[in-house]
């Protein structure tokens, strides 16, 4: 007899959304699925074209196919589920049918009692929240803001930034529900509050979806300053996916550059100090970053004119996307995903050769109603045996799109609600 000890990490489920990155409507309608899912502020929205476009890449460079970035992204980010926003664009990805959703199949509609929705939706959190914290008195007022733009223009905009919620009488429930809970400060967005918000420390609806969940970010680098342009959808998924990734990035709008430039002038200053902990006087520094539909000869000027700082070593300029889609060579530390974790457990379990399967107990999500969606949330497991006589397989090769083997399972019976993943990547 031996052991095999079993690591299970609780996390929401990741829905990785396919969309034409020039459609507008369906991004904002995905914007707001994710500000009403739990964890959706990590859920990636990958770009779907059958050939890359010209803005593509600066110079009009092509280093890869459609298809390869298509799959580059799905595999960095390895989605549980595949959301299409036009019937069939996951055709040919290899995705298990069964794990293919289409946008109406996401959130539970009021009084449709016909369809389940998928992911834990933020209803159950909000009641958690507000039963725990926010029905008191409070010695400080909270800084929950429901932000709204003043220009209609800027609506894509503040839904990728601060979340926003969908429009539907039958899902206006949600935002009922963030009203009722926590009271929030109504915002009207333009160039003058978006700089107050980012003072102030605000905490929106996209943001307080993720409470709950720690954020461990895989992300070593310097702040940025993701300029962009605010009416264009590819601009905020890019934005969105990066900020996936990254610890500290912060979407600057092009169309208020000439209101906030002392604003991001005065942040790459403050960011421009030394690295703690480091004894080789390496320095801190914000890169300026400009998104794919700036005209490249259009951002050296645009960085003089707005972001140069006078500050010897503060100013960094990068014209270029992190090809996040693309893998890293060998000798190059790959960006990853951060990891999200809500709960976790270890549990060492004996092993003998005449059984052919291991019982551990999952985690759920104490805060969520008994009935609900399918798939709330996900069970992350590793297995470990350190023996080098242990006869059990510890890893397995990864099948995100089809995963047949190992099958994980609850008292027999498969549940909807536990996902597994092994591999020695996780």
């Amino acid at each position: 007899m031996s052991s095999i000890t079993v690591d299970v990490r609780l996390r929401p489920v990741r829905c990785a959304f396919l969309v034409r990155p020039e459609d507008a409507r369906r991004t904002l309608e995905i914007f707001r699925i994710c500000t009403c899912l739990w964890g959706g502020k990590y859920n990636p929205i990958v770009p779907y074209f059958k050939r890359i476009p010209q803005w593509w890449e600066r110079k009009g460079y092509r280093f890869e196919s459609a298809s390869q970035i298509i799959n580059g992204y799905l595999d960095f980010f390895e989605p549980d589920f595949l959301v299409e926003s036009e019937k069939g664009l996951s055709n040919g990805l290899g995705f298990n049918p069964k794990r293919v959703l289409q946008l109406s199949d996401v959130l539970v509609r009021a009084g449709d009692r016909n369809r389940h929705g998928h992911g834990l939706g933020v209803f159950d959190l909000y009641k958690e929240l507000y039963r725990k914290e926010f029905q008191f008195v409070l010695r400080h007022k909270h800084n929950i803001v429901d932000v709204r733009p003043k220009d209609r223009s800027f609506e894509l905009f503040a839904g990728c930034i601060f979340g926003s919620f969908p429009k539907s009488k039958n899902l206006d429930y949600f935002k009922r529900a963030f009203k009722d809970a926590f009271d929030p400060e109504q915002v009207t967005l333009d160039a003058t509050t978006f700089q107050k918000l980012h003072k102030s420390g605000h905490t929106s609806a996209l943001q307080i979806g993720h409470a709950k969940v720690d954020v461990q970010y895989n992300d070593h680098s310097d702040p940025a300053l993701f300029v962009l342009n605010a009416h264009e959808p590819k601009d905020l998924i890019d934005f969105w996916n990066l900020r996936a990734v990254r610890r500290e990035v912060m979407a600057i709008p092009m169309q208020w550059l000439d209101d906030v430039s002392d604003f991001c002038k005065d942040l790459i200053k403050r960011a421009h100090r030394p690295l703690p902990d480091n004894s080789h006087g390496v320095m801190i520094r914000a890169t300026v970053m400009f998104s794919r539909s700036i005209p490249e000869n259009q951002v050296e000027n645009l960085h003089k004119k707005y972001f140069l700082v006078d500050q010897q070593g503060a100013n960094v300029l990068q014209p270029w996307y992190p090809p996040i889609w693309r893998p890293s060579p060998r000798y190059v530390v790959r960006t990853t995903r951060p990891m999200l974790t809500a709960g976790e457990k270890s549990t060492d379990v004996q092993i003998t050769d005449d059984k052919a399967d291991i019982r551990f107990e999952p985690l759920n999500v104490d805060f969520a109603t008994k009935y609900g969606n399918d798939h709330r949330w996900a069970n992350v497991v590793r297995l470990r045996a350190w023996s080098s006589t242990d006869r059990v397989a510890t890893a397995f090769p990864c099948n995100y799109r089809n995963p047949s083997f190992p099958r994980l399972g609850v008292n027999g019976f498969r549940d909807p609600r536990l996902h597994g993943e092994m591999g020695s990547a996780k």
